[in-house]
């Protein structure tokens, strides 16, 4: 993952997302998809300020929460938030190198982080995954996706992102998330070129996760279908 100017958004970043309604709502998903945590161990990639790891921790104040971001400065935000909570732990690290030992964790879940890896970055990001996660524990990635496989600058696959981002600037405006909708629009010139925000097909992710024999997928819609916003679950076997 690349830091890509974060710490210097970091001061803007929760009162942008905090009021994107699609962000929200991703997260509420990745909690109902912890049901029957419990004490156990949840690793989040690009953590950022903590927002996924704080709702977790409201559902499962039991649960050891483990936060890797690449940027200092969201880390140090992240622990203001939770002080000296013994159950929450933050490292500086990335998707291709999390810094912990194998076997470690119940669940590994990202919300909208690894759209900033390069496509011949996932299949090493997946392995990763599979090697700090328990057998039978699960990975959580929430993300946009598109259906077009092929690589800009292919008309098909411009036309669906314009369309796609464009229709969730609109929502956001309708929903008076008013920075979101205009940090979308900042993004949709690199989203078109696949710089910086590089957006896959949910085939890209699955792909790599069946080679390293994850199983039992699903795939769930975070707000209207049309967006392209999903919530990708799987078991390692």
């Amino acid at each position: 993952m690349v830091e890509r100017g974060w710490d210097e958004f970091v001061e803007s970043y929760d009162r942008i997302f905090l009021e994107n309604p699609l962000y929200n709502e991703a997260i509420k998903t990745i909690v109902l998809k912890l049901e029957g945590c419990g004490d156990c161990a949840v690793a989040e990639i690009g953590c950022g300020t903590g927002n996924l790891m704080q709702a977790i921790s409201v559902a499962y104040p039991s649960a050891g929460l483990y936060g890797i971001d690449p940027s200092a400065d969201m880390l140090e935000k992240c622990a203001r938030k939770f002080g000296n909570r013994d159950t929450i732990e933050l490292e500086k690290g990335g998707a291709e190198r999390i810094p912990y030992g194998s076997d470690k964790f119940d669940y590994v879940v990202a919300n909208y982080a690894l759209h900033h890896l390069q496509p011949g970055r996932i299949a090493a990001t997946v392995r990763e995954v599979t090697r700090v996660l328990k057998p039978g524990g699960m990975f959580i990635n929430s993300d946009f996706f598109v259906e077009t496989e092929a690589l800009p600058p292919d008309i098909e696959r411009v036309r669906e992102i314009i369309t796609k981002l464009t229709g969730q600037a609109l929502y956001y405006l309708d929903h008076g998330a008013y920075e979101a909708m205009l940090l979308l629009l900042d993004v949709l010139p690199s989203g078109v070129r696949g710089e910086g925000d590089i957006f896959t097909t949910t085939g890209a992710w699955i792909e790599p996760m069946r080679a390293e024999r994850f199983d039992r997928f699903e795939l769930t819609p975070v707000g209207p279908e049309e967006f392209g916003l999903k919530v990708i679950t799987a078991i390692r076997m």
